[in-house]
Formats: structure tokens, sequence, C-alpha cells
């Protein structure tokens, strides 16, 4: 092996030997120990596992369970303070009670989902449970339709005795009006009931020469056509 120390004066040749030979084994070690390239590195590393992962599932099935049933509680509640409201809130509770219906409905889309991932062990049990909470909120659907059915009609027959009110009033000033008129007129009542009278016998006289003519014309045309 070529040693540059040789040249030099004042160096021996043993010294560069010993240095040379040194330089060779530590150069033979690593080539005899590669370098960990990054792929050995991450071959080594570990995998990470999911622990506990239908754990988590069941324990959010469970606790959205337990949220929608107490909403289904809590719009029993509303359902009482419809019959209680005025006609000024009514209309808010009904809008607060549809809203949270229409939350649980989409909470029972949700635990429709979670349930028919469940262990073939807890899947029926849990389809039962949600099936109970949609009978009971379609129940609460119902029961509110009904009320807004016979909300809507109340309002309708009360919104109807105030026209006929109305027009019974109209009426009733109309024809006090012309008496009123009749008498700025000088005309007493006795004149305004024989003027009544007189009306009545008039009409009474034009029905029966209708019905007079009306048989002539049937005599006629029976027995001369």
């Amino acid at each position: 092996m070529y040693c540059p120390l040789l040249k030099e004066p004042g160096f021996n040749n043993t010294l560069c030997s010993k240095k040379s030979l040194v330089r060779s084994a530590a150069a033979k070690a690593a080539a005899d120990s590669p370098i960990p390239t990054a792929g050995s590195w991450r071959r080594r590393k570990w995998l990470p596992v999911d622990v506990g992962s239908g754990g988590r599932k069941a324990d959010n099935m469970d606790v959205l369970y337990h949220q929608t049933n107490k909403q289904v509680h809590e719009i029993q509640l509303h359902m009482g303070r419809l019959e209680t409201s005025d006609k000024q809130s009514v209309h808010l509770v009904e809008n607060e009670v549809q809203a949270r219906i229409d939350q649980i409905f989409s909470n029972l889309e949700r635990l429709e989902i979670l349930s028919s991932k469940e262990p073939p062990s807890k899947r029926q049990n849990a389809k039962l449970r949600v099936d109970q909470l949609k009978y009971d909120v379609q129940h609460l659907q119902t029961a509110l339709k009904n009320f807004q059915h016979r909300r809507y009609n109340q309002e309708q027959q009360e919104k109807e005795r105030e026209e006929l009110l109305t027009r019974t009033y109209t009426t009733n000033g109309t024809q006090k009006k012309i008496l009123d008129v009749a008498n700025m007129l000088g005309l007493s009542n006795t004149v305004m009931r024989l003027i009544e009278k007189r009306a009545f016998q008039d009409k009474c006289i034009m029905i029966g020469g209708m019905l007079l003519t009306f048989v002539v014309m049937y005599l006629v045309i029976k027995y001369l056509t």
C-alpha cells in the first residue's frame, strides 16, 4: 500500500505502516456493516393498531340514544304547553316543537347506521331501541299535526262568526239609517208600518200573478196542443 509519509523526512516506515493498517481496517469494517437506510428504519417501525374502535362506536351510539330519548321527553312537555299557550305565543311553541322533532328524525337516521354496525349479539337489541324511539317521535308528530288542525278549524270558526256579526251589525245599521231618514222627513211609525205592509201585499200579489200565469199557460199547452 502506498504511504505518502515515506517521502517526508523524519518519519519511519513502521509508523506509516501502522496508520495505513488502521485506516484499512476501519474502511473494511464500514464496508461489512453498511449504514441502515430510511427504508430499513421504516421496516422496523411499529404499525399503529386500532384498539377498542368497536367500544368507541358503542359509546357513541349509547350517548346519541340517551340524548335523543331525552329530547323525546322534552317534546312531550312542550306538547302540554301548546294547550295552555295564548294566540300570540302558540305559533312560536309549534315551531320549536317541530324543530326538535326534525332534529330527532336526523338523530334516528344516524342511530340506524350505528345499530347496523353493532356486533351480531347486540344488533337486534339496538334496532329495537331505535324502532321504539321512532315510534314515539312519529306519535308526537301526529299529535302536533292534530293540534294544528284543531287550531286552524277553531280560528276559521271564529273568523266566520266575526264576519257574520259584522254583516248583521251593518244590516241593522242600514235599517236604522232608513228609519232615521224617514223620521227626518216627518213620517210617523204608523206610516212606516203601512208602507211595509203595502210592500208585503205587493209582493204577495206579484207571486200570485206569476203562479196564475203559469197555470194558464200549462192549461193552454195541455188542451190546445
